[in-house]
């Protein structure tokens, strides 16, 4: 959502295999919060653009900015983003009502609901939540079935020539990724037979045991 790409031009799919009640309440409340946050993101040109990990990081990401106003408005984001997460910790407790017809996660119907609105003030990009029909009797060809749902929902609503993949754990740590990666597309250098652009991943609070340098600490 906080990608740097014209909003008008970016629209983002939630895919919730489960089909769960929480998942779909969660998302309403990250849009509700994202109002917030991505223009302050985009207002003081933070690089990181995953509130959880802004928040919480010890590295100094502040942008040009750091004067009194800055300060002020960065603490009013930080208690919505608390609020946030309480509000998130209930509804994944339990204390709302729930859809028992999709609660089952491997026997419900589909449904796509389109979350952001039109009046909308703030210049967003289009959220949709997208849970897939499953039934135990039909192999749902778990990530792949999910994509492929995908593509044909996006067809009739966006119907977007490229697609950027991010698993759930996942985020861009570089908010012009998605420009720097249609970089390759229009190069004129580019062979036409280019399908995917893959940006390396860096794994945060691993092991310390671990022998695979996932940090990534030197990309090339």
């Amino acid at each position: 959502m906080a990608l740097d790409y014209p909003p008008e031009k970016l629209h983002v799919y939630i895919s919730d295999d489960a089909g769960s009640d929480a998942t779909l309440h969660c998302t309403k409340e990250a849009w509700n919060f994202a109002k917030y946050w991505v223009p302050f993101r985009r207002k003081y040109g933070l690089v990181t653009a995953c509130p959880e990990v802004y928040f919480s990081s010890s590295e100094n990401d502040n942008g040009d900015y750091k004067g009194s106003e800055f300060k002020a408005e960065r603490k009013k984001m930080e208690e919505k983003y608390e609020v946030l997460k309480q509000r998130l910790r209930k509804i994944v407790g339990g204390h709302f009502t729930t859809n028992v017809a999709i609660n089952n996660t491997r026997d419900h119907p589909s449904t796509i609901e389109v979350i952001s609105k039109e009046e909308d003030e703030v210049k967003m990009p289009q959220l949709i939540y997208v849970s897939r029909e499953k039934r135990p009797s039909h192999n749902h060809n778990f990530k792949a079935g999910a994509l492929n749902v995908l593509l044909r929902v996006s067809a009739m609503i966006s119907n977007s020539s490229y697609i950027l993949v991010l698993d759930c754990d996942m985020y861009c740590n570089d908010p012009t990724s998605a420009r720097k990666a249609m970089c390759f597309y229009c190069d004129s250098q580019t062979p036409s037979s280019l399908a995917f652009v893959q940006f390396p991943q860096t794994f945060r609070n691993i092991s310390q045991d671990d022998i695979y340098d996932n940090q990534v600490r030197f990309a090339f």
